[in-house]
């Protein structure tokens, strides 16, 4: 198991003490760390995104916990999970998530998937028709990563790296915290205290390995033979201006089962920062 150091007491103080934790290992060998809210209820899988950690569900993890058994886990090169040694992809992903699934014995599912995770369930999904209940894909990619010769993205990305850097190797987290809240800026500045500090903990133990893994990666939110494939009922969920991307309707329409909820002004971070909106829709889509 990856640790760079231990969980800071800032973070352990929000985690209620019945809450689980526990490791699976994956296909290749990879240790995958989980946190779960327990008891004998509908499983509900939460899979974070991108340079997140199972514990950026926290609020969300709370406010479901009496209904459903919330396992949160971290995927590979994130968290408290193994690096991300042998590849990085959306195959990969979904494969591991398959493996916690089988190795915890969970039946039918229920999930949310967050940004990178949100594809990353997509694609497990699609490969494995009947796997989960149903879906919501909270904010999924619809565009590539900016290419390397972009202009200005390479001396832009290399200051951003020197700069994580220099977070990632302080020893008191406090200076850490500090410092995520430089770097994110607006985009973090109004959310609540738990939900920037189990994203400052991801931060600080993101593998920055795993961004040169992604390069190339184009997201399959668009692509029309896997979402035909996905058999559950699926919920998407976007926060940030629609008219940035075309794919939202024909995503829509390839699903067998999908419908769209719109969250004006939430941004990429829904259940940050629109947390009773989210948790209704969620529950509403659950039960229907």
């Amino acid at each position: 198991m990856h640790t760079t150091h231990p969980i800071p007491a800032e973070l352990a103080a929000l985690i209620p003490a019945a809450w689980q934790t526990g490791q699976r290992t994956t296909d290749d060998g990879m240790c995958m760390y989980y946190t779960r809210t327990g008891g004998d209820k509908t499983p509900l899988l939460l899979v974070h995104g991108h340079m997140m950690s199972g514990l950026t569900w926290l609020r969300v993890a709370q406010a479901l916990a009496a209904d459903y058994d919330v396992i949160m886990p971290d995927l590979r090169g994130h968290g408290r999970s193994g690096d991300a040694t042998t590849g990085y992809s959306m195959d990969l992903l979904a494969a591991d998530l398959l493996a916690l699934i089988h190795g915890l014995g969970l039946a039918k599912p229920l999930v949310i998937g967050h940004s990178n995770g949100a594809e990353a369930v997509l694609t497990l999904a699609a490969s494995e028709p009947g796997l989960f209940a149903r879906v919501v894909l909270e904010e999924p990619p619809f565009n590539p990563p900016p290419a390397p010769d972009a202009p200005g993205y390479s001396e832009w990305y290399q200051g951003w790296v020197t700069r994580m850097q220099a977070m990632q190797a302080e020893a008191d987290f406090s200076t850490q915290m500090a410092q995520v809240r430089v770097m994110g800026g607006p985009w973090v500045a109004a959310w609540d205290d738990a939900d920037f500090i189990p994203y400052a903990d991801a931060q600080a133990r993101f593998r920055l390995g795993v961004n040169d893994l992604l390069a190339g990666h184009r997201p399959r939110t668009a692509d029309p033979d896997l979402l035909k494939s996905v058999t559950a009922p699926v919920l998407l969920m976007t926060g940030q201006p629609t008219g940035e991307t075309d794919a939202i309707p024909g995503m829509i329409a390839a699903l067998p089962d999908g419908t769209h909820q719109h969250f004006d002004g939430a941004g990429h971070m829904i259940h940050a920062t629109q947390l009773a909106a989210f948790v209704a829709a969620v529950r509403a889509f659950f039960a229907t």
